[in-house]
Formats: C-alpha cells, structure tokens, sequence
C-alpha cells in the first residue's frame, strides 16, 4: 500500500522525535495501529528514517584489536581513563580485571598472585564466593615495606579465601641482596614446593605498574627498583 509522504513524515516525527507510542499516534491522526507499524517500517527501509549507532567504546575497541594483533595476543581489555585519578583508574582497572577473571577462569585452573595496590583492586571487585575448584599459588616473595594489606601473603590468602581453598604461599623475601642467598632459597626444600607449581600455572595474575607519565609503580615507590 502506497502512503503519502507527508503523512509518512508525520507519523515518523511524532514516532521518533515526539516519542509517541504507536497507539497514541493512531488515535492523534484517526488511523489504524497496524496503519502507523506499517508507514514505520516503509518510513525506514524506503531510508527516510535512517538510525545511526554510535559505539562510544569504538576507539577502545578498534585499539584492543590493535594491540591484539600487534603482540599476537587472545585478549586485550583497555580500560578508559580520561581525568581519572590514580586511585579512580586502579579501581577501574581492578573492576575490569575482576570481570575478565571470572569469564576465564574454570575447573582445576592453577592460578598465580602477585602483590600490589591493581591486584588488591582486582580481588576487591571479586565476588565473595566463587564456585570453581581452583588451586592458587603466591608468586612473588614478600616485603616488610609494603603494607599488610597489600603483601603478597595476604592478597594470595584474600583471592584464595573466595574459592574456599588453602593457598600455596611463598615464605621468602621478594628481593634478596646477593645472587648467594637467592640460589639458597631455590633450594629450600619448604619453598621447592611452592616453586614446582610456577611451570604448572595456567593464569598469573601479575601487576606491571607504570613510568609514563608518572610513577605509579610499588616496586619504585618502596625503592627496591630506582625510578
């Protein structure tokens, strides 16, 4: 059925600009209903309506598949962080990982903790219980300089205790003095087994810091790496 155009434009606007609903455009105009879900649809396959889908995650989107490609990569999330504080944009990276984490992990993973104020975040936005027979293991030694919150006994414990399972921990320092003392502890045998499972880890939960464009990184900021 052929309709008028200007008829067309009319049930269109009141549709799409007015927000009318298609039983109040029937009555306003003395039509049918069918009659404006008709001219609706021939408004917009004849192109006089046209509906544009802005994706405002489009340049975060096209730059994951970037680095994807680039470092050959299954996923990459990239979180937004225009005028965000540190704090603001840990906590959004923290929210984002957590999310990631919890699409990923499955049945019998092996999953590695290191510290740090990202990998606090991420245990803080993990549920408190989480259904998935996992085993976690601490991969980074600890250090008296960093708070209790955020050493690597207790963020490992923390992340275990959300799949009610006892962590592997690793009671040693993160960073030794001597090439001497590190070659002794390799060989501690209470800390060969915790070792044993690093080759057997099939997610690692690791924070990387930043430099650029400014430090934010807790290895630089408690001075065991200079900055």
């Amino acid at each position: 059925m052929a309709y008028d155009t200007k008829l067309m434009v009319k049930v269109a606007s009141l549709y799409y600009k007015e927000d009318l609903k298609q039983e109040s455009i029937a009555r306003r105009l003395k039509i049918s209903k069918y009659q404006v879900n008709r001219i609706l649809k021939k408004a917009l396959n004849s192109g006089m309506v046209q509906i544009n889908i802005i994706d405002p995650a489009k340049n975060i989107s096209d730059l994951e598949e970037k680095l994807e490609k680039k470092f050959n990569l299954k996923r990459v999330v990239v979180v937004e962080n225009f005028g965000l504080s540190d704090t603001e944009l840990k906590s959004k990276i923290g929210q984002a990982a957590a999310r990631y984490l919890l699409d990923i992990i499955k049945e019998s993973d092996i999953i590695g903790v290191s510290w740090g104020t990202t990998i606090n975040e991420v245990i803080n936005y993990l549920p408190t219980k989480i259904n998935r027979k996992v085993e976690v293991v601490q991969i980074t030694g600890g250090s008296h300089e960093l708070s209790i919150d955020l050493n690597c006994h207790d963020i490992t414990r923390r992340f275990a205790s959300k799949f009610g399972v006892n962590p592997h921990l690793l009671y040693a320092p993160a960073i030794v003095d001597s090439k001497k003392m590190h070659d002794m502890l390799l060989k501690e045998t209470s800390l060969k087994r915790t070792f044993e499972y690093f080759s057997k880890l099939s997610i690692a939960m690791v924070g990387i810091g930043a430099m650029y464009p400014r430090v934010i990184s807790t290895l630089v900021k408690t001075g065991h790496i200079g900055g």
